[in-house]
């Protein structure tokens, strides 16, 4: 994250072809490394539970947008939604408005009086909405007003960077920043999915998440240097195998409509038509062509809140055996029948250090929402401050007392404590009393209903094992997992305020 902030903030001062050099060594670099993920990774074509199906039966559903980055593909847009209307396509045009162009009016009454919808694509196109909460206050002040004025449902940031946890402040119905997989973007976190997911807010209030699950043509064509349409076909295939959603996101910036010589940066126009044409003529009347918007609004109405999948992304780091290891596998188990995305990495047999690192790499990979360390403290140790950085929540699930100190100091990194044992309690203690260096949350222990508190404020129990059932009054073993998925809500639901 901080080699990106430093890179936007250089970016303009760099010519076009050093820019585009840097991108191709790092894909170059990355195109083997990812070959099992890219540009398919079997575990987002996991149908979320309870999923109702698209509308009419339909084998999957059809998205296609467009992200208008400059004044350049500004002028391409009356020419692209000619070639989606006279091929029967429609499709979202995401704009910038305080970017290097503005925005006629006209071209908004024009789009939506085709059937096409409006999108908003951040406010400047400079890849510093994030660079720091207060900036993104700042801008988003501007985002809610554009949304309200121009009366937009879908936001998507430039970059698709994403702090999924801030933009319900905008208030917008969906958001499209997050891929299904994709390692070459700036942020290459991938939500491991192929269809809409929800992103809770505290109560019942939310959005939906739509992540683009098609290559960008940018990425295919520009910077992996594609000369055909393969990977879009083959990826196309598979989703439609997988029922799910296939969301293009194009640009009409690199778009080469001729007849001049195309830029170096740019790619022909006849590629996306004739990924139009193939849809149509393989697919004709199997899939629901949808606007973006329209997703949303059915995810929404098909699904009441307690049943939408929310897709969490959670790693836990185990033993191999024991109770830590039994209690992993009931809470990921509970997890992952709701619809999260959950990785095991066990470490015995490794050093520590390799550990450490091999739990860094996943998490780089995957961006996890919460790390829970089974009776690993060293780890937790070694891991917190790179995790924590990064946004990752941290859990610690004790089973034992290897140290009192040690305890302590990892509790005092830890987000939140589960424990089994009543040995930890003076360790614990001593961590909340020395007030941790935790910014939302103070550990927990568990050992006949003791609570631990922070500035005279009661905090939720949470039981680590079925003795300890009883004390807590939580019940069963299914009411421990119930309580757990709570807890990862309540850990991982961020508010930009908090």
């Amino acid at each position: 994250m901080l080699l990106n902030r430093a890179y936007y903030h250089v970016k303009p001062f760099l010519p076009v072809s050093l820019r585009l050099a840097l991108r191709r060594w790092r894909a170059r670099r990355r195109l083997a490394q990812y070959r099992d993920v890219w540009p398919i990774d079997i575990r987002a074509g996991q149908q979320p539970p309870g999923w109702p199906g698209w509308p009419g039966g339909a084998k999957f559903a059809l998205v296609l947008t467009h992200d208008v980055e400059g004044a350049r593909g500004l002028d391409r847009v009356d020419r692209l939604m000619a070639l989606e209307s006279r091929l029967g396509f429609r499709s979202c045009f995401n704009l910038v408005p305080e970017g290097e162009y503005r925005v006629p009016h006209e071209l908004l009454d024009a789009l939506r009086d085709n059937g096409f919808e409006v999108g908003l694509h951040g406010l400047k196109h400079d890849g510093k909405l994030y660079s720091s909460k207060a900036e993104f206050g700042r801008r988003a002040v501007r985002i809610r007003d554009y949304l309200s004025r121009w009366k937009i449902a879908g936001f998507r940031s430039p970059f698709m960077q994403h702090q999924l946890g801030w933009l319900h402040i905008l208030g917008a119905e969906y958001d499209g920043s997050t891929f299904d997989t994709d390692p070459f973007e700036p942020q290459p976190d991938a939500a491991a999915t192929v269809f809409p997911f929800w992103v809770p807010a505290p109560g019942q209030s939310g959005y939906v998440e739509l992540p683009c699950t098609m290559v960008q043509d940018f990425t295919l064509f520009t910077v992996l240097g594609e000369s055909a349409i393969d990977v879009w076909k083959r990826k196309l295939d598979w989703i439609a195998s997988r029922r799910g959603m296939v969301l293009l996101n194009t640009h009409p910036d690199y778009m080469d409509f001729g007849p001049n010589r195309p830029a170096r940066d740019e790619y022909p126009a006849s590629h996306y038509e004739e990924m139009l044409n193939h849809i149509r003529q393989e697919y004709e009347g199997l899939y629901w062509h949808a606007l973006p918007q329209d997703v949303a609004r059915y995810y929404t109405g098909s699904l009441d809140p307690a049943r939408r999948n929310t897709r969490k992304k959670v790693c836990f780091v185990v033993p191999d055996s024991g109770e830590a290891a039994a209690r992993a596998r009931r809470y990921a188990a509970a997890l992952t029948a709701r619809g999260d995305l959950v990785e095991t990495i066990s470490c015995v047999g490794s050093g520590v250090a390799a550990a450490a690192r091999e739990i860094i790499r996943r998490h780089r990979e995957t961006r996890f929402d919460l790390v829970q360390f089974h009776d690993r403290l060293d780890l937790l140790c070694c891991t917190a401050w790179p995790l924590k950085w990064s946004g990752a929540k941290l859990a610690l699930d004790l089973s034992d007392l290897p140290c009192t100190r040690f305890t302590a100091m990892a509790g005092a990194l830890a987000d939140h404590v589960i424990a089994s044992d009543g040995r930890v309690r003076d360790a614990l203690n001593f961590a909340a009393r020395a007030k941790c260096s935790v910014e939302h949350h103070v550990p927990v222990a568990v050992s006949g209903g003791n609570r631990l508190c922070r500035d005279d404020t009661p905090l939720p129990v949470v039981a680590g094992n079925p003795q300890d059932l009883e004390a807590a009054t939580i019940g069963a073993t299914h009411e421990e997992n119930h309580e757990y998925v709570r807890l990862v809500d309540s850990l991982t639901t961020e508010t930009f305020g908090g």
